[in-house]
């Protein structure tokens, strides 16, 4: 598994990530789960983990999960320019970052036509957009590593606490293109509208943090698990009556 700190399990204790509730839920020895979730990571990173970390792992599956932060995370970063031959290299911020930093006064006028990425208002929207297509040529370049590696490649997109209570889905095109194109999806902004999850969706998530807590995570991994099921990854055998990788 490959994503950010709603991967790692941030929030949760160790033994409750959604990979470890999908562990369970699968409940099959024939299977070695690795957590590779990075607090702060972004599509762009896990590109750059697979290709030169994870790859040597041989793995037959690998599930990458993507949400909004990771644009914000692209518009800071940029895409795999970021990558030098000594070290990783972030965009440059505006000349006056270090006064915004130090000084609340500044900050106050500063906000008058900037926003909270130190992105003026009215370029913030194309900022977004220019983000969504590293997100969408990052999926393809990984896409492609996985049919070059012989595995499967998966990925989750799946919603914060706001855009889950207000059915916002900002990867609405996105998810249509990689349906479109033979990409294995799992659209959890949906998986998330049914109305028993909607009724108590508040009780999934953290008041202030924002992460899922336990309860979160396991409802994480029971729509990943249904996603999978879908895809014709996991099938149960009348012979065996467990589940097998297809």
């Amino acid at each position: 598994a490959l994503g950010d700190s709603f991967t790692e399990g941030d929030g949760a204790d160790a033994d409750s990530t959604w990979m470890k509730f999908l562990e369970r839920e699968l409940n099959n020895s024939g299977f070695y789960f690795m957590n590779g979730g990075i607090c702060g990571s972004d599509p762009v990173f896990e590109l750059y983990k697979l290709q030169n970390i994870f790859i040597d792992l041989k793995p037959d599956i690998v599930i990458v999960c993507i949400n909004d932060t990771d644009i914000d995370d692209i518009i800071f970063r940029g895409g795999s320019e970021r990558f030098t031959k000594d070290e990783v290299q972030f965009q440059k911020g505006p000349w006056w970052e270090p006064l915004y930093a130090i000084s609340h006064l500044s900050r106050l006028l500063f906000r008058l036509r900037y926003n909270y990425a130190l992105i003026p208002y009215k370029n913030h929207d194309n900022k977004r957009d220019e983000a969504k297509i590293i997100v969408e040529e990052t999926i393809n370049m990984l896409n492609n590593f996985a049919v070059k590696n012989s595995f499967k490649c998966v990925f989750v997109f799946h919603p914060r606490k706001e855009e889950a209570k207000n059915d916002i889905n900002p990867f609405e095109l996105l998810i249509n293109v990689c349906k479109e194109n033979g990409i294995y999806v799992i659209d959890l902004f949906e998986y998330y509208q049914k109305p028993e999850i909607q009724n108590n969706i508040e009780s999934y998530y953290w008041v202030k943090d924002g992460h899922h807590n336990a309860k979160g995570y396991k409802l994480m991994a029971e729509g990943i698990y249904e996603g999978l099921v879908e895809h014709g990854f996991f099938q149960d055998t009348i012979v065996t009556d467990s589940i097998i990788l297809q």
